[in-house]
């Protein structure tokens, strides 16, 4: 029989190992997604149930869960006196909320000024680069930033304060980021830009990332340190894994999509400047932890907070608001493959030791 040491020992063993091919691993299940899509889509398509609230409806799918598993590992992992100095030093939390609402805006205006030197205005292919980077720009961080933090030896306080603050502070960063942007939209972009809030991701939100997150800390009060350290070691590779499913679920509706588009020009371009996006905002989590002295726990979360969008809020608000102009969604898309494979590479290039 296995004893609780030995199991913890290949666990520990186990996660190291995913870690190190961690990049291998995103990319094999991308390929998957390319070529055996249809697990994926019953992923995304299955529904467990629904929600109302408020007159908004939610459908709780298996993305979704996989969501709150993550936050609620995260949480499981926090102590609330953490979240307590957290309060008492809040220039890391200040840091990261106050460049997570402003670097994208300004990115996307600067990209979209330079788009409008080669195309008019109205033109489609501009406006619909415009919707989707604008909604990338003004959703919350993402959730899974707190399972890459947590692999890499982040600073669970501060990853889960990015995550529940920029959430809480969404119906008012969002359409400020909006407003922004809108001058740039013409005709039915402007008004889908208009018509688009946080009102219609909230429920997504409370569910998928408050509420996971308050459960995971109410339970590590109720098991105690002792029971919520023996389960760390199970909760690095359980997440992992959780990662790779919910990326596979989310390529399969991204990759068919982009290989039938038959407009290479615009996948060029969307390919482009969302990978632009992402890199400035990685290197800006670290170039920020560097300028501001941060410990090297805070400046990994930093590095994934701000890198990282919670961009199914973002698809969501797309099909809602702009369900005519169906390009939107893909820089979007784009934009979330591209945020795991460069967390992936953060991963191992952070050189984090983790220990049994």
């Amino acid at each position: 029989m296995i004893s609780s040491r030995d199991r913890a020992g290949i666990l520990s063993r186990l996660s190291r190992c995913m870690q190190r091919r961690i990049l291998w691993l995103l990319i094999g299940t991308y390929a998957l997604a390319a070529f055996r899509p249809a697990p994926g889509l019953w992923l995304r398509a299955a529904t467990l149930g629904r929600i109302s609230f408020s007159g908004e409806a939610l459908r709780i799918t298996v993305p979704v869960v996989m969501l709150a598993f993550l936050l609620f590992n995260a949480g499981l992992t926090l102590r609330l006196g953490e979240l307590g100095g957290l309060m008492r030093r809040p220039l890391p939390l200040a840091i990261g909320l106050f460049f997570n609402l402003t670097l994208p805006v300004i990115y996307v205006v600067g990209a979209i000024a330079l788009m409008r030197t080669c195309h008019p205005p109205e033109v489609d292919e501009l406006q619909d680069m415009l919707g989707g980077l604008a909604l990338i720009a003004c959703v919350p961080v993402a959730g899974s930033s707190t399972a890459w933090a947590q692999n890499a030896g982040g600073d669970m306080s501060l990853s889960i304060g990015l995550v529940i603050f920029s959430t809480l502070l969404a119906p008012l960063t969002g359409p400020l980021s909006l407003s922004c942007l809108r001058p740039f939209a013409v005709r039915g972009y402007a008004a889908g830009l208009e018509r688009l809030g946080t009102a219609s991701g909230a429920v997504l939100l409370v569910t998928s990332v408050l509420l996971p997150a308050a459960t995971g800390l109410v339970a590590r009060q109720f098991f105690g340190l002792g029971r919520g350290t023996r389960i760390l070691p199970i909760l690095k590779p359980l997440n992992l894994s959780t990662l790779l499913v919910l990326n596979y679920a989310n390529a399969a509706v991204a990759l068919p999509r982009l290989t039938e588009d038959p407009d290479s020009h615009f996948l060029t371009a969307a390919t482009g400047l969302a990978l632009g996006l992402c890199l400035t905002l990685f290197f800006a989590g670290r170039l920020l932890a560097l300028a501001f002295h941060l410990g090297r726990a805070q400046g990994v979360s930093l590095v994934f907070g701000l890198g990282m969008t919670n961009n199914g809020t973002g698809l969501i608000l797309a099909s809602t608001a702009m369900p005519e102009y169906p390009r939107v969604v893909l820089p979007i898309l784009i934009y979330n493959l591209i945020q795991h494979l460069v967390a992936g590479a953060a991963q191992r290039m952070l050189g984090q030791h983790l220990s049994a």
